[in-house]
């Protein structure tokens, strides 16, 4: 969303290294190495200034320090006070800093900054739970990672496939796990089944518990979040001949009253040219499987971001009754 708003704005953002199916290996190496800090100040403390093209974060405690700002810490403040992010195109840098500065006042209790590579990379509660992505890889390993894609945002973990099988005859799907987490406040700690169809490499995820399908960084106990994440992944072995069935059942049902809602859900995800190629793919004897491997198709050459939201729209729709 904020390479649009860099485009229409003029407003320079600094990000962090981007990842998208990268060895585990390398993405390790990276996390090990990057230089990290973290501080707990009052809001009261934290300024935001402009230099005209960037905003800069200056915090006092006690001595003054000024650190870039990246996406993520703007988009975390915005979260916060759920300000739309597709407005921030239309504001100024000096509208902008104003509003983040405004919110910055409003926050009444103490806050966690984080940093990484001396740049702000995120704003959090002091009652935020730490997971950091390093201990989730390390919970994972015996999963045997093949993948990971990582942002500021989050991170997803790309399991093996645990089975191979053809819910639709001549349809070879793998089954394995996604796992996600968040450093910075923007994605709980979730797993899913992910599905892989080998014909095209189209991918989805698929939720494993609808009641319990993620778990907030937020109040937890300690060893909370480990827990959970341990029994969502125990769970997943015994769920996954679900999804056989769901695939099977929506090769027999006709996509037309699901494809309206859908294309209204993920039209924030695609561009104009995407929305139209997938209208006129659909056609009136489609099968909501076939609606499915539309938007699946289209994810695969979508950012970090918009891929998991595309993938896990076209999973969701599986479930739809």
């Amino acid at each position: 969303m904020l390479t649009e708003i860099t485009r229409k704005t003029g407003i320079e953002f600094s990000e962090g290294k981007e990842f998208n199916f990268a060895n585990p290996s390398v993405v390790i190496n990276y996390l090990q190495k990057i230089n990290r800090g973290r501080e707990g100040v009052s809001p009261s403390n934290v300024r935001l200034r402009t230099d005209g093209r960037s905003l800069i974060l200056q915090v006092a405690n006690p001595k003054v320090k000024e650190y870039r700002v990246r996406k993520s810490f703007v988009l975390k403040l915005l979260k916060w006070f759920n300000f739309p992010i597709n407005q921030v195109q239309r504001l100024s840098i000096e509208t902008l800093q104003s509003i983040l500065n405004d919110y910055l006042l409003n926050i009444s209790s103490s806050v966690i900054l984080k940093y990484e590579d001396d740049e702000a990379l995120t704003i959090t509660s002091t009652k935020y739970n730490e997971l950091t992505d390093l201990e989730v890889i390390k919970m994972c390993e015996n999963l045997n990672i093949t993948y990971i894609s990582r942002n500021d945002l989050f991170m997803r973990v790309y399991t093996k496939e645990k089975i191979i099988t053809e819910p639709i005859p001549g349809d070879t799907c793998g089954f394995g796990l996604n796992i996600f987490n968040s450093e910075t406040g923007f994605k709980a700690l979730s797993v899913y089944h992910y599905m892989l169809r080998y014909i095209c490499s189209n991918g989805a995820i698929i939720e494993i518990d609808s009641e319990r399908s993620y778990k907030v960084h937020y109040g937890n106990k300690e060893f909370a979040l480990q827990k959970y994440l341990q029994h969502q992944i125990d769970l997943a072995e015994e769920r996954r001949a679900e999804i056989v069935t769901l695939i099977q059942k929506a090769n027999q049902e006709i996509a037309e009253r699901f494809v309206k809602d859908t294309l209204r859900k993920i039209s924030s995800a695609l561009n104009k040219y995407d929305l139209n190629y997938l209208q006129d793919q659909i056609k009136d004897d489609s099968t909501k499987y076939e609606l499915f491997n539309l938007i699946t198709d289209i994810a695969k050459y979508q950012s970090v971001d918009r891929r998991f939201y595309l993938e896990r729209s076209a999973g969701e729709l599986l479930r739809l009754n």
